[in-house]
C-alpha cells in the first residue's frame, strides 16, 4: 500500500518530533524544528482544501471580472484603461467544464493575475472615468467579494490555529463544498 499525502506527512512530523528534536541541543534549532512540525501538522489538516479553496477564489474573480468587463467596455477612453480591457478580454479564463478541471499551478496563476486585475480595476483610471454612482456599484460588488475572501481567509487560519480570533470563523468545508447562496449566508454569520 502507498501512504496517502495525510499518511506521508504524518510520518514526516513523527519521525521529526520522536527522533530529531530529542537529538538537538542548539536551542535556535529545537525552534525551527517546532515550527516546522507545526507547518507539517497544519498541511496535515488543510491539504485536501488547497484545490477547493484555489477553485472557489477562481470562481468569484471570474465572476467579478466579467460583470465589470461589460461595464468598462464603453468607458475606456485612456491608454492605460484600454490596455486593462484588452489584457482583461484576452486573458479571462473562458468558462471550463468541471470534467477538464485546471491543475492547482494554473488555478494559482490566473487567480493571481485576476487578483492584480480585480486591485487595477478598483482604484484605477477606469474606476476614476467612471463616476460616482458606477463606483459605488463597483464598491458593493468589490466589498462583497472581499467579505467572502476573508471568511474563508479565517476559516483557513482557523485549522493552523495561530489566530485566538479565528474561533469566530465559520468551518472551511463548509464554505468551500456549498452553493453561493449557502456560502453567502455562512459569511455574514
Amino acid at each position: 500500500m502507498v501512504p496517502d499525502l495525510a499518511q506521508t506527512l504524518a510520518g514526516l512530523r513523527k519521525t521529526l518530533v520522536e527522533i530529531v528534536l530529542p537529538e538537538l541541543r542548539d536551542p535556535f534549532a529545537v525552534e525551527q524544528l517546532k515550527t516546522v512540525v507545526g507547518a507539517i501538522g497544519h498541511l496535515e489538516t488543510v491539504h485536501e482544501e488547497i484545490y477547493p479553496y484555489e477553485w472557489t477564489e477562481h470562481r468569484e474573480y471570474v465572476r467579478f471580472l466579467e460583470c465589470l468587463r461589460s461595464a468598462f467596455l464603453p468607458m475606456a477612453t485612456d491608454v492605460e484603461g484600454r490596455a486593462l480591457l484588452a489584457e482583461v478580454e484576452e486573458r479571462l479564463p473562458q468558462g471550463r467544464s468541471d470534467a477538464r478541471l485546471p491543475s492547482l499551478g494554473t488555478l494559482r496563476r490566473e487567480n493571481l493575475w485576476m487578483k492584480s486585475a480585480v486591485s487595477r480595476i478598483a482604484v484605477g483610471p477606469l474606476r476614476r472615468a467612471a463616476g460616482e454612482a458606477w463606483a459605488r456599484e463597483v464598491d458593493a460588488e468589490l466589498r462583497e467579494l472581499l467579505r467572502r475572501q476573508v471568511a474563508r481567509e479565517r476559516a483557513w487560519i482557523k485549522q493552523a490555529g495561530v489566530d485566538p480570533r479565528s474561533g469566530e470563523a465559520r468551518d472551511l468545508k463548509a464554505l468551500l463544498f456549498c452553493t453561493e447562496e449557502e456560502s453567502d449566508a455562512q459569511s455574514t454569520r
